[in-house]
């Protein structure tokens, strides 16, 4: 993650997306990063998280991380491309601020002039608005 967010290199998100797609191990450790530093559950030695799960500190963190200026593109490509669906899939409601992170998302998108950026926004938005239905 420290050369992801040093060096806001949008290819090594990318190669980062698909490691974490195509190795289990890796995703579970991805899933369990953010709850277990955001104090949402506490750490354990086999990476599991609870089934059920309200993710509100997790989902202040990465509301914050996303409308900071301190992170670059890649940094923002990674959590919109692969943290949020990960995170999205344990606990759907964004630890009940899912409509907070559309407003954000669209603001991320508005303001980057990343076009990876903005189309991981515009698909994540998407995703978001038809799950509400």
């Amino acid at each position: 993650m420290g050369p992801l967010i040093t060096s806001d290199d949008s290819e090594l998100a990318e190669r980062y997306r698909r490691m974490v797609k195509e190795t289990p191990i890796l995703k579970t450790i991805e899933e369990w990063s953010f709850p277990t530093y955001t104090r949402d559950t506490r750490p354990n030695s086999d990476f599991t998280l609870p089934r059920s799960l309200l993710l509100r500190n997790t989902a202040a963190e990465i509301l914050n991380e996303i409308n900071s200026p301190s992170y670059g593109q890649a940094y923002k490509y990674y959590l919109i491309t692969t943290y949020l669906p990960l995170t999205l899939r344990r606990d759907g409601t964004f630890g009940l601020r899912a409509d907070e992170l559309i407003s954000v998302l669209l603001r991320c998108k508005d303001e980057s002039n990343d076009v990876s950026v903005r189309a991981a926004c515009d698909s994540l938005v998407k995703h978001l608005r038809s799950y509400k239905r």
